[in-house]
């Protein structure tokens, strides 16, 4: 049913909401709380004002006492002359005068600040009114102490009014004063008690009330409770039957069109799992026999690949084989022909080197009459070399005898210029007559000097020449032994000579001998050549006839591929699809036993 109609309905027929009485519980039980907390703080404050009042006028007696002691303890300070101590009570009966006041005009008219309110009561304002006049009096005599032109008698006689007497009479006076405070406060008390009596009275009946008009519109709700426990215990038999016509009453009966609408949906639902389940079992039949043909056929596909691969791996080997025969054959081509090459260059060579041996035979023969001829005259010459090293060995001889000569021409002469310095000494000793003596002496010893000198030169220059003799000597010496080494080699290389042109004469012949064999082989060349050759265009062929045969085989594998890969795809399809069918009917049972828990009609 359309919302604006079933709306008019219920315009028409006038009916409660439950929202509406439920908010009119809510809103007249708040308004109702708030009145009577707002009563109950206003008699609580006027209680509270009444306990101020009670502590203010409390405080006002014991005041009363305390400005009595401060007087007298004035007077005292007087009468000590201690004006300081004076000073200071003075102020402090001041501060006390100026409390007083305060607080006695605060319980008249009020004071916010001490939490006073203005008192309406006559007979307290008939006490405070007496207090007033006992006070004027007290304060006057307390004013005339603290005078600055008051002496000390009168200052006693003034404290005499302010002591005792006065000072009990005043205290009792603010005692009345807090004896009505405290019966006031005591009846608005009990009154405040009677009326929370009476307001505790009144909050109990109204929530007995509100209690049972909410039970009686939440009645409906409990079966909809009810109804919904039964859902979650899987029981869709169940109905509301609210016949309210509230929002529970719509609740209910849209709860009671979804229960009967999920009723049918779930018979539905296992009707139609029930179909899907025999669908399941025939497609899983259905897949296990596809699946059986199916591997057959993959198994064969595989047996035939496997033996394509088998096939073009002997092919394979095959190509290598005559491949690696015509590599051989090549080699064997080319080795024959180097072999063919190398073997009329040897023939060329062997013939060259028959005409060099010829000629070295011819050479090394004349090299042996040369060796012969330079052996002669090396003799020759070892034996001057010989009577070289005797002459200057001689004339070593003879220049050490000129050294030790003039070794003896130096000793003369260092001999004769010892006598001359004597000579020369002694003519000085003579004077005038050895003066021709002196000069001679000089010259003795002029020449004795020149004699030592050249004698010196000539030593120099025998130890030189003795040097040279002696490296000569050496030299000489050595050549003579190099010379023998030289008649050695000569003899020896004539030997060689003789031996080299025997074996030349052998080796022509046996040159012959090779020449002969090498021409033998050209022609054994020439024919292998042709032979390697023809084998050769024979691999060819069978290497094109293997080609063709590999290609057509890997042409046959690729396909036998192509069908594997059709075939394991077929075959995982077949799996992918038998594993969804499980998977549904693993499905399907979760959802029977999920469904089956459902209580239907």
């Amino acid at each position: 049913m359309p919302i604006k109609i079933r709306e008019k309905e219920m315009k028409k027929e006038k009916k409660s909401s439950i929202l509406k009485k439920i908010t009119f519980l809510v809103g007249f039980t708040g308004v109702f709380i708030v009145l009577i907390l707002a009563v109950v703080f206003f008699l609580f404050s006027r209680i509270d004002g009444f306990a101020n009042a009670i502590d203010v006028s409390g405080s006002q007696r014991m005041r009363t006492i305390l400005l009595g002691y401060y007087c007298a303890s004035y007077v005292n300070a007087i009468q000590e002359g201690d004006r300081g101590k004076a000073e200071e009570l003075k102020g402090r009966i001041q501060k006390e005068i100026e409390t007083y006041e305060r607080f006695k005009n605060g319980l008249i008219n009020g004071d916010k600040e001490l939490g006073l309110g203005k008192t309406k009561s006559d007979e307290i304002l008939d006490l405070i009114a007496s207090w007033e006049e006992e006070w004027r009096s007290f304060k006057a005599a307390i004013s005339s102490i603290i005078s600055p032109g008051t002496s000390l008698n009168q200052m006693k006689r003034y404290l005499g009014e302010v002591e005792v007497g006065r000072a009990v009479q005043l205290k009792d006076t603010i005692h009345r004063v807090v004896v009505a405070y405290t019966e006031l406060s005591n009846l608005r008390a009990n009154n405040i008690k009677m009326l929370l009596f009476v307001i505790i009275c009144i909050v109990i009946l109204a929530t007995l009330i509100i209690s049972v008009s909410i039970r009686a519109n939440l009645k409906p709700v409990r079966n909809l409770v009810e109804v919904v426990h039964s859902i979650e215990e899987k029981d869709l038999t169940m109905r509301s039957k609210v016949a309210s016509r509230d929002e529970i009453g719509q609740i209910g009966e849209a709860l009671d069109k979804m229960l009967d609408t999920l009723d049918e949906f779930i018979r539905s639902m296992k009707e139609a799992s029930r179909n899907v389940e025999h669908a399941n079992e025939d497609l899983i039949s259905s897949v296990e026999e596809s699946g059986a043909t199916v591997q057959e056929m993959v198994s064969s596909i595989n047996n035939v690949h496997k033996s394509l691969e088998r096939q073009n791996e002997v092919i394979e080997d095959t190509v290598k084989a005559v491949k690696h025969m015509a590599g051989l054959a090549r080699n064997i081509k080319e080795h024959v022909e180097d072999q063919s090459s190398a073997i009329e260059e040897s023939s060329a060579s062997m013939e060259e080197m028959a005409s060099s041996i010829s000629a070295v035979s011819k050479n090394t023969e004349s090299a042996r009459h040369i060796s012969e001829k330079l052996s002669s005259i090396a003799k020759g010459g070892g034996e001057k070399i010989k009577a070289t090293v005797e002459a200057i060995k001689e004339i070593q001889q003879a220049s050490s005898k000129i050294q030790t000569s003039v070794m003896g021409i130096t000793k003369i002469a260092a001999t004769t210029n010892l006598l001359s310095m004597n000579a020369s000494i002694e003519a000085a000793h003579a004077g005038e007559a050895g003066r021709g003596f002196a000069v001679v002496a000089e010259e003795i010893g002029s020449l004795a000097a020149d004699s030592a000198g050249e004698a010196g030169k000539i030593k120099q220059i025998v130890t030189e020449t003795l040097e040279k003799i002696e490296k000569g000597t050496e030299l000489s010496t050595e050549a003579g032994r190099a010379f023998n080494e030289i008649m050695e080699d000569i003899e020896r290389t004539v030997e060689i000579n003789t031996e080299i042109a025997n074996a030349m004469q052998e080796q022509k012949a046996g040159i012959d001998e090779i020449v002969e064999s090498i021409q033998h082989l050209v022609d054994l060349s020439i024919q292998i050549k042709k032979a390697v050759e023809e084998e050769d265009s024979g691999s060819n062929e069978m290497l094109n006839a293997i080609e063709k045969l590999k290609n057509l085989a890997s042409e046959i594998l690729h396909a036998s591929m192509e069908q594997k890969a059709g075939g394991d795809e077929m075959l995982q399809a077949l799996k992918n699809l038998r594993d969804l069918a499980e998977r549904n009917n693993s499905t399907v049972e979760v959802l029977n036993s999920k469904i089956g828990q459902f209580k239907v009609s």
